[in-house]
């Protein structure tokens, strides 16, 4: 019987009728025998207790605080495991809240990474009954705590690790203890989390004609390319609203910032109560989420935890149900680990085997083999920028 936190009784069940078609089990059956199995294996400890010593076994980074019963009150585990992606890859963090993991109800805190190739991994989690700045501000701590260790543990000094940039919803609680744990980090809010709350305000509050023009939540929708022209029209409507206001997300230089949002506000004369919403809520932290603001610092394009939803995802391919133990959710969480590292290495290997025809020329000669795709796509964008500044020198 399989002992993979991955794998499901009915993914067991169904492998062992296509081995044999005519034998006789029920789902319940293969998951009273797993039951009985992980009993056997755990002898006189809890799951908790099993997990704890398998950490302390493993060396891995974990640290949790014990209520008044002793029992977990809050945890936090490192993933990669000796900081062995993120030694090379410490510029960026970003993190996110997910439920229904456990039978216990805690809240798993996912804080992952990117290498940079752009794939993503796991660096740590966290596990918390309720989200207050108390619980965050723990878990911070714990974390910079970990990555000072392990910078001291190469001979490099304590704040050698430390995100410059961390990427994180609306959530006030989260940045509250972010602002404490790493007050030298950038904080960005996550683009199409705002784009979001102002797609469903628009829906529901636009005043006259347009109206059952509804603006799209779909991701497809920010993420579609809009035209550049600040003199387009401008519909008026939700889905026109929404669109201009993505313009002024990605405008490059404060001037435009300015002028698209005066443009913005002259072109919907009749949505006070959305352009007031966007004014209150969003327009006093444009440093965290508009373009002339964050393109000044390491986040490589990456504007969105959209990546971290994604992992979300994976993470409960791994997971039997929502019911799993603590032990069992560390080691789906391993398993998830393990699939990001293998996704990294394969993306290493074809970029080993694979130049760009983009990159050929002697620009790039010394830089093909010791740079990613990505970056080298990064460098190639700021040389088209340099040349068309260059073109068009005489309009300065």
């Amino acid at each position: 019987m399989s002992s993979d936190a991955g794998i499901t009784a009915r993914k067991i069940l169904l492998a062992l009728k296509a081995a044999d078609p005519a034998i006789i089990a029920t789902e319940q059956d293969i998951a009273n025998i797993n039951s009985r199995r992980q009993v056997r294996e755990l002898g006189q400890h809890t799951a908790t207790q099993a997990l704890v010593a398998r950490l302390d076994e493993e060396g891995t980074f974990h640290r949790e605080r014990l209520d008044h019963e002793n029992r977990f009150l809050y945890q936090i585990v490192g993933l990669d495991h000796g900081c062995e992606l993120w030694q090379h890859h410490s510029h960026l963090i970003m993190l996110d809240v997910t439920y229904s993991t456990n039978r216990y109800s805690l809240k798993l805190l996912q804080i992952n990474s990117f290498t940079s190739l752009g794939t993503i991994f796991p660096l740590a989690f966290c596990l918390i009954p309720i989200e207050t700045a108390e619980a965050f501000t723990w878990c911070f701590y714990r974390l910079r705590e970990w990555l000072a260790g392990q910078a001291r543990s190469r001979g490099q000094a304590d704040d050698a690790f430390i995100p410059f940039v961390i990427v994180t919803d609306y959530d006030a609680a989260v940045r509250e203890a972010l602002s404490l744990a790493f007050p030298e980090a950038q904080l960005q809010l996550c683009v199409w989390h705002i784009f979001k709350n102002i797609v469903k305000h628009a829906n529901r509050r636009w005043k006259g004609d347009g109206a059952d023009q509804r603006a799209s939540i779909a991701r497809e929708a920010f993420e579609a390319e809009v035209s550049d022209n600040p003199d387009a029209s401008k519909p008026a409507s939700p889905a026109g609203f929404c669109q201009e206001f993505k313009r002024i997300i990605y405008t490059r230089t404060e001037e435009e910032f300015t002028n698209r949002w005066e443009a913005f506000q002259s072109a919907y004369p009749t949505q006070r109560e959305l352009l007031d919403y966007i004014d209150d809520v969003y327009m006093p932290m444009r440093r965290q989420w508009a373009g002339p603001w964050t393109r000044l610092y390491r986040n490589f394009g990456h504007t969105t935890t959209s990546p971290c939803e994604s992992l979300h995802a994976i993470t409960r391919t791994f997971l039997p149900n929502s019911q799993a133990n603590l032990l069992g959710l560390y080691e789906a969480l391993c398993l998830q680990r393990r699939a990001s590292s293998d996704h990294h290495e394969s993306a290493v290997t074809r970029e080993s085997r694979r130049t760009l025809e983009a990159f050929r020329g002697p620009l790039y000669a010394a830089a093909v083999e010791k740079v990613s795709h990505k970056g080298l796509e990064l460098v190639a964008g700021q040389a088209r920028a340099a040349a068309g500044a260059l073109l068009h020198l005489d309009e300065q």
